[in-house]
């Protein structure tokens, strides 16, 4: 069964963050830390959602999870949206939804819908293979990325996408870009099939761990965390020389 269009919902689930909490020793971790991540649709069952609970003393128990809960709407081409095959998506400060898809990046407030394009000699036919993935960091930037190794980041002021970053010509060869993440400080890290680089002021790019299929990366507290192909590396953000894989075995993709 495929299904085109976005559908919006929340669902309390593990991902790397969560494992990453778990591995941190208990007066590491802030206060503030979130406990709930996202896993991927295809891996969600009933086994993967949390009983509901019961509140203790003379309150009444709470109601069981219902699809009642949820207004779910369909969004697609009657809303402008540029592709049904969606591939990411994330929420700005203004509350607006951005969505990439296999035609471009989409703006979403809740009553109008609109397209950009990212500059360059790009290929968004099926053939190319082409995905956009989004990510939104918390100094409030929104930066997009493709597999080649291109890093885009969105400008106000110009209402567009500005190529900021091309991790081919910076690192040399074929790369595979998986992920990036933008740590409180402002630094780049870029999660590649080849390893985990970081990327400085001034296009400085260093390479921090080589030999590692690098799917994913969260930070909590002063510890990093990265989700490779066979497991979790962890690492002290100040220190990335030195890390010590905490889990094995096992691929991470998120």
């Amino acid at each position: 069964m495929k299904i085109s269009g976005i559908i919006l919902a929340v669902i309390a689930s593990v991902s790397l963050q969560n494992a990453a909490a778990d591995a941190m020793p208990a007066d590491a971790i802030p206060a503030d830390t979130p406990s709930a991540g996202i896993i991927p649709a295809d891996a969600m069952s009933s086994d993967t959602l949390p009983p509901p609970t019961a509140k203790t003393g003379t309150a009444a128990e709470e109601k069981p999870f219902s699809g009642r809960d949820f207004n779910v709407r369909h969004i697609g081409y009657d809303e402008n949206l540029s592709s049904q095959r969606v591939f990411s998506i994330v929420e700005d400060n203004c509350n607006a939804m951005w969505i990439s898809t296999k035609a471009g990046i989409d703006r979403y407030n809740g009553r109008e819908m609109m397209n950009y394009t990212l500059p360059g000699d790009l290929y968004y036919g099926d053939k190319a293979g082409m995905r956009i993935w989004l990510q939104y960091d918390c100094m409030d930037r929104l930066w997009a990325y493709i597999h080649s190794g291109r890093i885009y980041r969105y400008s106000v002021a110009k209402d567009c996408f500005e190529e900021v970053f091309d991790l081919k010509k910076l690192i040399g060869g074929d790369i595979i870009l998986n992920y990036i993440y933008i740590d409180p400080e402002g630094r780049l890290w870029a999660g590649l099939a080849g390893g985990l680089y970081r990327l400085d002021e001034g296009n400085a790019v260093k390479e921090v761990i080589g030999g590692q299929y690098i799917n994913c990366i969260t930070q909590v507290g002063e510890y990093m965390f990265a989700g490779t192909s066979d497991g979790i590396i962890r690492f002290r953000s100040q220190e990335p020389d030195r890390y010590e894989v905490i889990l094995e075995g096992m691929m991470i993709l998120s």
